[in-house]
């Protein structure tokens, strides 16, 4: 889906219920989070829906490439979450022997492509793991020095998973998502190395 609203967090989620073979956990039903609204990144385009994890059979996901810098936003509210894993990648200030200070990391990307993986990432998540909920946020243009880039946002029962699905998704989200880092410097510009794009992943 494609849209040119203000960054807005995903729909909220239907409500997450046990598998009939699942253990008993608490409550696991959504509350509605407050949608704010921040900073100007525009959506350019999202991806959510539900899946089965091992406990739960209607977990979430929501996955969005925005224009601009990537911002922290608040995740839906699971009764059954607890543990929220965030993770916020920020350009860092380099300096390069030839081009000098770094200014700013500017991202290109195959929308459509990277939705796709983005989307399968947190699904793989989600299965993997035991997840109530992955949220995966990626810039697509112009991130300052000190910016954010990437969010990976996780909700779990207990903070292990969540720490391990974070780590997996970014580690993952580096070797197949296509999306492309030009290093912008006061003098010049580079490309970071890439690797081939898994056209069916």
């Amino acid at each position: 889906m494609t849209s040119t609203s203000t960054q807005r967090a995903c729909a909220p989620s239907p409500t997450a219920t046990n598998l009939p073979s699942s253990p008993p956990l608490a409550e696991v039903e959504t509350m509605a989070a407050p949608d704010k609204q921040l900073g100007t990144s525009q959506v350019i385009s999202e991806d959510s829906g539900t899946v089965a994890a091992p406990s739960y059979s209607s977990a979430t996901f929501c996955v969005q490439l925005v224009s601009g810098v990537t911002t922290y936003r608040d995740p839906p509210v699971f009764k059954g979450a607890g543990a929220e894993n965030s993770f916020l990648g920020r350009t860092r200030a380099e300096k390069h022997e030839t081009h000098g200070e770094l200014t700013m990391l500017r991202y290109e990307a195959h929308p459509s492509m990277a939705l796709k993986v983005l989307a399968k990432l947190a699904r793989e998540a989600i299965e993997q793991h035991d997840l109530l909920h992955v949220t995966i946020v990626h810039s697509v243009g112009d991130v300052p020095v000190g910016d954010a880039s990437v969010l990976v946002q996780v909700l779990s029962a207990h903070r292990a998973p969540s720490y391990a699905a974070t780590a997996t998704i970014m580690d993952r989200l580096k070797q197949l998502v296509p999306i492309w880092k030009q290093e912008v410097w006061e003098d010049g510009s580079t490309w970071q190395d890439g690797k081939p794009v898994q056209i069916h992943a």
